[in-house]
């Protein structure tokens, strides 16, 4: 995420909303530099946090995780099901009838 123009999206929300990462690896923590002398910049997963979470895992694991904890599962469900079955027949266009010789 440090490599990604995406690094700076979690400090454009306000600090009342809740942010969440999924990534395989911890990434995007404040400084603790800039911390001491007041400067707010990435993810604050220690001490004194109290909105931000993080999922250590694959996106869809922990995609499917918060999906079933907030009661989205049946919903996700259904997106993957009708995203899949259109990326299928976009690859795979259904024939009609047998090819002529």
């Amino acid at each position: 995420m440090k490599e990604s123009i995406y690094w700076c999206v979690a400090d454009k929300v306000r600090s009342d909303v809740p942010r969440v990462l999924i990534n395989r690896e911890k990434v995007g923590e404040a400084d603790p530099e800039l911390k001491r002398l007041g400067v707010e910049h990435g993810f604050n997963f220690g001490e004194g946090n109290y909105r931000d979470v993080l999922y250590l895992g694959n996106c869809d694991d922990g995609t499917t995780e918060l999906c079933k904890l907030l009661g989205w599962i049946e919903d996700l469900q259904k997106l993957i099901k009708e995203n899949t079955t259109a990326e299928h027949e976009a690859h795979n266009p259904i024939t009609k009838g047998p090819s002529a010789l």
